[in-house]
């Protein structure tokens, strides 16, 4: 039994009802509640928070067949960077280390051919930079799977000035 099992039963052993099988439900209730408030606090997230799962809600759309949702972002933060040269940068030395293996520069390629058909990613045409962010890509081999050996990951965790695309989501429940 860990501390919140102690908590919970410290806090539910009052009898409220006198009927034994209703007192039984709500003692049931109280503890499961109890829990996930004790749980969600222990990686930081309080319960008056806005819940992003909410904002999903709220926000989410099927445009063309597929779903489209807002990003969720935090009230107030500043300004993100482009990260453009950065991602320019890393593009140009992911080129060079495919180039010397033609298989996987298809393979890449096919993989980002695949995610803009199914809009995955999409072209960032520059009509408004300002509110442009480019995300830094590379490649994953692992070559002991059976299937999938290679996959693309976007870096949303990139520092520029230090501030990078995961510090301005909401936290997520």
């Amino acid at each position: 039994m860990d501390q919140t099992d102690t908590f919970v039963n410290l806090i539910s052993s009052h009898t409220l009802f006198s009927s034994t099988t209703e007192g039984l439900e709500l003692k049931l209730d109280l503890d499961t509640k109890l829990k996930k408030v004790c749980d969600l606090e222990s990686i930081g997230i309080t319960v008056e928070e806005p819940s992003v799962y909410e904002v999903f809600k709220q926000h989410i759309t099927f445009k063309e067949q597929c779903y489209v949702v807002s990003l969720p972002w935090k009230e107030s933060h500043p300004g993100l960077p482009t990260h453009l040269e950065l991602c320019q940068q890393r593009l140009q030395g992911l080129l060079q280390r495919l180039q010397r293996d033609p298989e996987l520069l298809m393979e890449y390629d096919k993989i980002i051919q695949d995610q803009l058909k199914k809009r995955i990613v999409e072209l960032a045409p520059p009509t408004n930079p300002e509110r442009e962010h480019y995300l830094p890509h590379h490649t994953v081999i692992c070559w002991d799977k059976a299937t999938s050996k290679f996959r693309i990951v976007y870096d949303a965790s990139t520092r520029v000035n230090g501030l990078s695309l995961n510090d301005c989501w909401g936290t997520p429940i």
